[in-house]
């Protein structure tokens, strides 16, 4: 399961920037003059991967995107076979190894499923146990060598190299610490093994300062919060996991892992009891049992997973230190553990697909074997838009969605930079000022969103999502219609899910030119003046509108179906045409529809609440406020059409134009079932093949 969610179409929104800096580190190498992709950035990049954006750059240019797909698995296959072979020789029994390995799986999975540098991270921190911290006896010299080796390619591949320094002196510490709970013929190893690790870790802290910036590298996270955002803003890796509250919904950790955790919690203690008693006893050699190291790792490891929920994949450790205690047990007690063992790597499959981060990881994945086959999923990142940005050779600066910044910079930089993405190579206070243009408003005392937009420096706003009800802890604000009549913005396209304008100043009258040259050249309607009108041209270029998204293929029939004498199919044609130009901002039209389907049916609660909102769009606030009774009396639990009963109330207590308009653009008129409903028919983007 995990390699089938992994083998998707490219899905991690940070690969993207990371091929695409890969593809900057090629022409210029590893100092680079600025930061290619985004324009607020205070510097170039820190060069923190750049061999891991050089690789992937170079699997992309050689092998395409498949060839970063097929990448993706063999390395997070290389990782699960790693793990399976160091639990199989901590516990001495396959099935135990494939118990902790499933365990593994599931804390691990919601890293796996990205094709980023972490992995790196996780391949070699398996790696230097195993070379070094594996075996109770000393590692050799070669050995020392090999993981010196590994480190000076680490620090230039992966900013988390630090942690496995910090597990080497980790390890010599929990030797030096078990020092009094062990036999005294076991402390003169004990002091060589620890040695040795000493040894290493300084080598390796020598070996890593090879690398762009030297000692800089290893401050990488101490820096973070100071001229670039601090991490804590990244939900999905860097918040803390508590063990005494419910995990949230569609957020690391899954219900399963954090359930998991507790247990690993719960077990700790006994296992360390167990290792430090049989320190206190000469160990068969053929069941040595947990050793100071593995109970040292275990503790660090746990304490980091409570850091931050991107160390979940850290539950290795206190999984080695049980599977060795495992080792130890009687064998009659084994045999008798055997299918206990294996009901619960059983168990584990369901526990995965519904408590775990199966949801998650599996969301998007294409569910037709010619959608898995794709490269990577053009419609997830808006498609429309952005090769419609490409197609028209616009230059400047662009507004956009964190997610989409990587995909963004990897198909139109240099000649359009982005606002933010995944690196976080910005100013503090640019993240600030995202969220709030989200929120449709701006930062200063008095500032509007226009006016925050331009001490940006924006030059292209591209608004995305649906107005629909978001995903709980998920950002799902809509933002397509957020510069809707905005004085001083043009529309230059606008579909169901996305929009773009243009900001109409001398630095953008070229791009204007573009934008009309390029419409007139496709042979759609487009006024100078007045902008990119989508009834217009549904009405005039439909064959246009429909390959970008603004119309199903099924547009004739509904139409048709408008007409029609049966009442159930009139009732669904004028349901999803209300629904189509209500989203494309063409209120009016909707508003025809919705009064032609009210008389129809006069309690359509979705026809109802699509009128408020569309009246509440056109500053409408009385009538908005008259029709908004009727929401009132439906049910507590449609809780959609009760918010937007308040909304209305609301505006028509605020004196401001601009402060109901801010209310209006944040309020949701569809559900999620009703927003899948209003996507059907419609028309993938294109897949296109980088350097087309």
């Amino acid at each position: 399961m995990l390699l089938v969610a992994v083998g998707q179409p490219l899905m991690t929104d940070d690969a993207w920037w990371h091929i695409a800096l890969g593809r900057a580190y090629a022409a210029a190498g590893p100092w680079l003059p600025d930061d290619p992709l985004l324009f607020l950035a205070p510097g170039p990049a820190p060069p923190a991967a750049w061999i891991s954006d050089l690789g992937l750059h170079a699997i992309e240019r050689s092998a395409g995107l498949h060839g970063l797909r097929a990448f993706h698995v063999a390395t997070v296959a290389a990782i699960v076979a790693l793990a399976w072979s160091l639990l199989r020789r901590a516990s001495g029994s396959p099935a135990a190894a494939s118990l902790g390995t499933s365990v593994f799986i599931v804390l691990s999975s919601y890293r796996l499923f990205q094709l980023r540098p972490h992995l790196v991270t996780i391949l070699f921190t398996l790696v230097v146990y195993r070379l070094l911290m594996e075996d109770a006896a000393p590692a050799s010299r070669w050995r020392i060598a090999i993981a010196a080796g590994l480190f000076a390619q680490w620090a230039n591949l992966h900013a988390s190299f630090l942690l496995g320094l910090v597990l080497l002196g980790t390890a010599a510490a929990g030797l030096v610490l078990a020092g009094p709970l062990r036999l005294p013929e076991q402390r003169p190893r004990d002091r060589k093994v620890a040695t040795h690790l000493a040894i290493a870790l300084g080598l390796g802290v020598l070996a890593s300062l090879i690398n762009p910036n030297g000692p800089a590298q290893h401050l990488a996270y101490f820096a973070a919060g100071s001229t670039t955002p601090d991490l804590g803003n990244i939900a999905d890796e860097w918040m803390r996991l508590d063990l005494f509250a419910l995990p949230p919904a569609n957020l690391p950790p899954s219900a399963l892992s954090w359930g998991l955790v507790w247990g690993l919690f719960v077990l700790m203690p006994a296992a360390a009891a167990i290792a430090a008693r049989g320190w206190q006893r000469r160990q068969d050699p053929e069941t040595p049992g947990p050793g100071p190291v593995q109970v040292a790792l275990a503790a660090a490891s746990l304490i980091a997973i409570l850091a931050a929920v991107r160390f979940l994949w850290l539950g290795i450790f206190p999984l080695l230190l049980l599977a060795a205690c495992a080792r130890t047990a009687r064998p009659a007690t084994r045999r008798a553990a055997t299918w206990p063992g294996a009901i619960a790597a059983v168990l584990l499959v369901p526990g995965f697909v519904w408590l775990g981060a199966w949801p998650m990881i599996s969301n998007s994945m294409p569910r037709s074997l010619s959608g898995y086959s794709q490269p990577y999923l053009a419609a997830r990142y808006n498609g429309h838009a952005v090769w419609l940005l490409k197609d028209t050779g616009l230059e400047g600066n662009l507004y956009n969605e964190y997610y989409q910044g990587g995909f963004l910079g990897f198909w139109l930089s240099p000649g359009i930079r982005t606002f933010v993405n995944g690196s976080l190579n910005v100013p503090p206070e640019t993240l600030r000022d995202h969220a709030a243009v989200r929120r449709h408003h701006g930062i200063e005392p008095g500032e509007s969103l226009v006016e925050l937009l331009d001490r940006n420096g924006v030059d292209i706003f591209m608004g995305t999502r649906l107005p629909q009800v978001p995903k709980p802890n998920r950002p799902g604000t809509s933002t397509t219609a957020h510069l809707e009549n905005a004085p001083g913005w043009i529309t230059v396209f606008r579909n169901l899910k996305s929009a773009l304008y243009l900001r109409l100043n001398e630095r953008n009258r070229t791009n204007l030119g573009r934008v009309a040259a390029y419409y007139a050249g496709a042979g759609v309607p487009f006024d100078p003046i007045r902008g990119f009108e989508p009834e217009r041209v549904i009405r005039e270029a439909r064959e246009w509108a429909i390959r970008h998204g603004l119309a199903p293929a099924d547009l004739a029939a509904l139409e048709r179906g408008r007409a029609q004498f049966d009442p159930a199919t009139q009732r669904a044609a004028l349901n999803r045409l209300a629904s189509l130009y209500a989203t494309l901002g063409s209120y009016e039209r909707a508003l025809e529809l919705d009064e032609a389907l009210l008389r129809a049916q006069p309690h359509a609660r979705l026809a109802r609440r699509r009128q408020v909102w569309s009246l509440l769009r056109l500053g409408r606030t009385e009538a908005a406020l008259a029709a908004s009774n009727a929401l009132d009396r439906t049910p507590p639990s449609d809780r959609l059409s009760h918010a937007i009963a308040h909304g209305a109330r609301h505006s028509a207590t605020l004196d401001d134009a601009d402060e109901r308009a801010r209310l209006a653009s944040r309020l949701p008129v569809f559900t999620r079932p009703e927003a899948r409903t209003l996507m059907f028919g419609l028309l993938p983007p294109e897949q296109r093949t980088p350097g087309s």
